[in-house]
């Protein structure tokens, strides 16, 4: 665009130098009469009305610059203030989110007086193929170490500290295919391994394995943690069986769990730093 008004306005200019040039000619002789005084008036006054069109495009073409600046810097400044009304949108309903998840987990701590939990925001997803995980912000300055449990404000297991520093830790969440925990099926009471599976870590679902071959298991029941071991309170919910078959011996029957914690949507967490162990 500045090219195209460098190369125009350059022409123009100098179509109006040697119009001027003229007129300084017509200005010493148009005083004098006689055929010379005759001619040059006759010459120059097509090229007056030149003078007068060219003088008008050039005002038209300054302003047409001035304009399209003008267009500009108004754009500009209205993009500058659109994306600040954005954030300020995209804050306010993190806020409410954030507002939500605080609320859920007054009833969670109501119901459990004994969980001491820190909250903590994900800061950065894992890359690797290999396994499921994401870091927080926060570690062993605020009580956090390796081993607590993850979870979700609405006590849904999310997963464990597997690595922390000062003011950060990473979680391997239920889907890692090294993950298992000791978990049961509501209502039944039948007992198993819920554990990651690489196959089905990518569909975003963990097995149950260990289950009774004699076990009756519907598509919709709820997986609940057994207690068992040091890391998870009893109670948090897994998941819901979505599916449930014979190994590929078909001899032990395993069950796909769907996991309750929206785990890749997840922004915060907290970890349970602290709680009466029953087990």
């Amino acid at each position: 665009m500045n090219r195209l008004f460098s190369t125009r306005t350059k022409g123009i200019l100098i179509a109006a130098l040697i119009v001027a040039i003229l007129c300084g000619v017509f200005a010493l002789v148009r005083t004098e009469a006689g055929p010379l005084s005759n001619l040059i008036n006759g010459v120059l006054s097509p090229v007056r009305s030149a003078v007068t069109t060219i003088a008008q495009q050039i005002e038209s073409l300054y302003n047409y610059i001035y304009r399209y600046d003008l267009i500009v810097a108004r754009n500009a400044d209205l993009t500058a203030r659109l994306a600040a009304a954005e954030e300020q949108i995209r804050d306010a309903e993190a806020y409410e989110r954030e507002n939500e998840r605080l609320r859920d987990l007054v009833g969670l701590v109501e119901q459990h007086e004994d969980y001491e939990l820190v909250d903590a925001r994900i800061s950065a997803w894992s890359d690797s193929n290999w396994g499921s995980g994401f870091r927080i912000d926060k570690g062993t300055n605020q009580g956090v170490g390796v081993g607590q449990c993850v979870i979700t404000e609405n006590g849904q297991v999310v997963g464990l500290i597997s690595e922390v520093g000062l003011n950060w830790s990473t979680v391997m969440t239920i889907l890692d295919p090294t993950s298992e925990i000791g978990a049961m099926v509501y209502g039944s009471g039948y007992m198993g391994i819920a554990q990651g599976d690489f196959e089905l870590m990518d569909e975003g679902m963990l097995r149950m394995s260990y289950l009774s071959t004699d076990a009756i298991i519907r598509n919709g029941d709820q997986v609940l943690t057994t207690g068992s071991g040091d890391f998870y309170p009893q109670g948090l919910v897994i998941g819901i069986i979505v599916d449930v078959a014979l190994d590929q011996a078909g001899v032990d029957k395993y069950a796909v769990i769907e996991p309750a914690a929206e785990i890749d949507t997840l922004e915060q967490v907290f970890v349970l730093i602290s709680y009466d162990y029953e087990g």
